[in-house]
C-alpha cells in the first residue's frame, strides 16, 4: 500500500534531478535502495546485516582524476570521468560502439535527457546529472559491458567527505 512521506526540498531536487523519463518519485527511491542493496529486484527489503554493512562508507564528494590502462587522466566533475572512460573505451575498440548503448544512461536521442552530454567521438548522449555514486557506479558498468574488470584496471581519485562518526 502506498504511503506519503515528507522530504527536504534538497532530498525532493536531488530525486528531480536524478528522475529519467516517466519515472515517479516513488521509482527513484526505489533504484535508489535496490543500487544499494535495501532492496531486491522485486522490491523486498533485504536483511539488516546488508544494510548496515553498507552504509558504512564515505560517500564521493569530488574527483580529481583517475588511471586506466596504466595512464593518467584529469577530470574535475563525475559525468567527465565517465565521458572519458567512455571515450577511451571507443578509441581502443572502434568497432564496439554500439556497446555503449547497454548502459542504461546512454542513448542515441539527446532529447530524453534532462543535461544530456556528447560522449566525444560518437553520436551518443548520456545524462550528467546524476550523483557522484551513480556516475561512479556507471563508468563502472561501462568498463565491464567492454570486458574489464573495473578494481583491476581503474582507480579513482577522489576527494571524500565523511560522514560524522564514521571512520
Amino acid at each position: 500500500m502506498p504511503r506519503s512521506i515528507q522530504v527536504s526540498d534538497e532530498v525532493h531536487q536531488a530525486i528531480d534531478r536524478d528522475a529519467k523519463r516517466r519515472e515517479s518519485d516513488s521509482d527513484v527511491i526505489a533504484r535508489w535502495a535496490r543500487n544499494l542493496g535495501l532492496l531486491d529486484s522485486i522490491g523486498t527489503s533485504t536483511p539488516i546485516e546488508v544494510q548496515q554493512d553498507r552504509h558504512i562508507r564515505r560517500s564521493p564528494r569530488r574527483v580529481d582524476g583517475f588511471h586506466l590502462f596504466g595512464q593518467h587522466y584529469v577530470v574535475d566533475k563525475w559525468w567527465k570521468l565517465f565521458a572519458k572512460v567512455a571515450e577511451i573505451l571507443v578509441n581502443r575498440h572502434p568497432d564496439k560502439q554500439s556497446l555503449l548503448l547497454r548502459s542504461t544512461h546512454v542513448g542515441q536521442n539527446s532529447g530524453n535527457f534532462r543535461d544530456a552530454k556528447e560522449i566525444p567521438r560518437t553520436r551518443l548522449f548520456f545524462e550528467a546529472t546524476q550523483s557522484a555514486a551513480s556516475m561512479l557506479e556507471e563508468t563502472e558498468t561501462l568498463l565491464r559491458i567492454f570486458g574489464y574488470d573495473p578494481k583491476k584496471e581503474m582507480t579513482v581519485q577522489e576527494h571524500l567527505a565523511r560522514r560524522p562518526g564514521v571512520e
